[in-house]
């Protein structure tokens, strides 16, 4: 109604057009207000107490590691290794938070726990293969009492400590003595009050006999022996 009252049809509305041309003078020129720019990052330093973290705790891994196999790993074999596969996942952790994070912290002590890990692994199982598994093994052996020398060493074999019968001694001039590289090792059998075709237990050390006699290891010069591990 207002545009008829004004002389519009609706024919001109639809054939209006849009003014062609430079746009209107001030059109666009107010600047537009700049945007702050954005914070600048610190970057990251290595507080105290993580480099102390760093340091400390590969080192208690690999302690923990190597303590597990030496003393543990004979009886508790399966739980040892459990926490040895629980360190290697916690180093995995870290490494994994410190990729994600980009904190070269985490990196460093994720990457060092795993190699904690993989180097107090062949420590600890030579540790326990070559001293703790025969301390082990006498400490569980059994002990047997008035043992004759003659008697077949097969019947013994789980034995840790030995007792033999009064009069048994160290054959001083049966022993034999072998060296390899600079080192004699010697061994003389055990011999009872009465004769015997052969034995079956041994007296052995090091550099402490000749090729043939003179047998002389702890003190063992033809005296009378009592006790054998």
């Amino acid at each position: 109604v207002v545009l008829a009252a004004k002389g519009f049809r609706y024919r001109d509305l639809c054939t209006m057009r849009v003014p062609s041309g430079p746009p209107p003078e001030g059109f666009g020129s107010m600047p537009m207000p700049p945007y702050p720019p954005p914070p600048r990052k610190a970057p990251s330093r290595t507080k105290p107490l993580d480099f102390m973290v760093i340091v400390l705790l590969p080192w208690m891994v690999f302690s923990l590691v190597v303590s597990l196999f030496a003393f543990a790993y004979q009886e508790f074999a399966p739980l040892v290794w459990a926490l040895v596969a629980a360190s290697a996942l916690l180093g995995l952790l870290f490494v994994s938070m410190g990729g994600a994070s980009g904190r070269a912290a985490q990196l460093a002590l994720g990457f060092l726990i795993l190699s904690s890990v993989g180097l107090g692994v062949p420590v600890g199982v030579y540790i326990q293969s070559t001293y703790t598994a025969e301390y082990y093994r006498i400490d569980g052996g059994a002990a047997y009492q008035k043992v004759s020398p003659a008697a077949p060493g097969a019947s013994y074999a789980d034995a840790s400590v030995v007792e033999f019968d009064p009069g048994a001694t160290v054959g001083v001039q049966q022993s034999l003595g072998y060296m390899k590289m600079g080192t004699v090792y010697c061994v003389a059998p055990i011999l009872g009050p009465g004769a015997a075709a052969s034995t079956s237990f041994w007296a052995a050390g090091v550099n402490c006999c000749s090729q043939r006699g003179g047998f002389s290891c702890g003190g063992q010069g033809g005296a009378e022996i009592r006790n054998g591990v």
